[in-house]
């Protein structure tokens, strides 16, 4: 999982399915959809950027200045991923 070329060709459940929907239902609009899959260290890149450019980042604008706020720190959500992949269970399918 983390050195081999193809991990998904001897565990097809690594990975992770992406989804991102319009509201707190499965049943609501679906606004993006991907499936990660490689080795352990780039699911977790890609999953983090995928994730990045899901939420939403307010921000607030004074005088000729964009100060943007993000509601959860990018450092929190890189340790919750990796936390994930580290500890699941490989051998459900």
């Amino acid at each position: 999982m983390i050195f081999g070329k193809m991990p998904s060709n001897s565990l097809p459940q690594n990975g992770i399915s992406f989804a991102h929907f319009n509201g707190n239902d499965i049943s609501d609009e679906l606004i993006d959809k991907k499936v990660i899959e490689g080795r352990i260290q780039e699911i977790a890149e890609s999953t983090l950027t995928i994730i990045k450019n899901n939420i939403l980042t307010p921000s607030t604008i004074k005088d000729l200045n964009r100060t943007e706020k993000e509601d959860y720190p990018l450092i929190v959500l890189r340790e919750a991923l990796v936390n994930t992949l580290v500890h699941r269970n490989y051998s459900i399918y």
